[in-house]
């Protein structure tokens, strides 16, 4: 009678409970998939917003955003260390006008075109806040070059010449960045950086007033600037 008792009981607590358990695992399945249950991430990357301190002059280095376009692959080491590598094209302009005309220092018109390839290789630590949202920090290493054509002439019109540049670039750039999952599959982020950067230039100027000539120019400096928008991505995951 007894035995007979409790195995009535023990059925009636499997048949009350079956229907909280298959509500929680249809939760669940409701849910977007934690980040670290993928192991790749492939995506786009769009506009930023940099300090550039490749301008032909440096009274010039200023805040531009910039136009970045390239991809960004990612593949899980672990459940919180993520391999990432990034290709890009960046582009931005330059258009400055001359405010003075009886010093050197900004009194010449400055306008040209950036054109830059760059790969970055970095390591992200990555933290699940919420079931949607992530934040990841770590570190890349960075290596790109830059095409710079563009015109300098004074206001007077007795100075101009054609710059020519390539720009090399090398270096490190510590960063932090959010990403939202959309859906199951599907995130969008940014990132934040501070570059440490070692520039060399090789410039081919071409004059065209007083008197036609050339000649060359070569440079070399350390840089170190903050990005508040180090790039816009959206990725799939799988």
């Amino acid at each position: 009678m007894k035995k007979g008792l409790v195995y009535s009981l023990f059925m009636l607590l499997i048949l009350c409970s079956y229907p909280t358990i298959a509500q929680h695992e249809t939760n669940e399945h409701s849910l977007p998939v934690s980040s670290n249950e993928h192991t790749y991430e492939l995506g786009i990357t769009g506009m930023g917003y940099h300090f550039i301190s490749i301008m032909p002059e440096t009274y010039l280095n200023r805040f531009l955003f910039t136009q970045n376009r390239g991809l960004i692959f990612k593949r899980a080491i672990n459940q919180k260390l993520w391999l990432r590598v990034i290709l890009e094209n960046e582009r931005f302009v330059i258009n400055h006008e001359g405010r003075q005309y009886y010093e050197v220092a900004d009194s010449f018109n400055v306008a040209g075109n950036y054109n830059g390839n760059k790969l970055a290789v970095g390591l992200e630590r990555r933290w699940q806040m919420t079931d949607r949202l992530s934040m990841n920090t770590g570190i890349d290493a960075q290596f790109s070059q830059y095409f710079y054509r563009g015109i300098i002439e004074n206001n007077q019109g007795l100075y101009k010449h054609i710059d020519n540049a390539v720009y090399s670039t090398t270096g490190l750039s510590p960063f932090a960045g959010i990403q939202y999952h959309i859906s199951r599959k599907v995130n969008i982020g940014f990132d934040v950086s501070f570059d440490i950067t070692y520039i060399h230039r090789k410039s081919y100027i071409e004059v065209t007033r007083p008197e036609p000539g050339s000649y060359q120019m070569t440079s070399n400096k350390m840089d170190v600037n903050p990005n508040p928008i180090r790039r816009i991505f959206i990725n799939y995951s799988f």
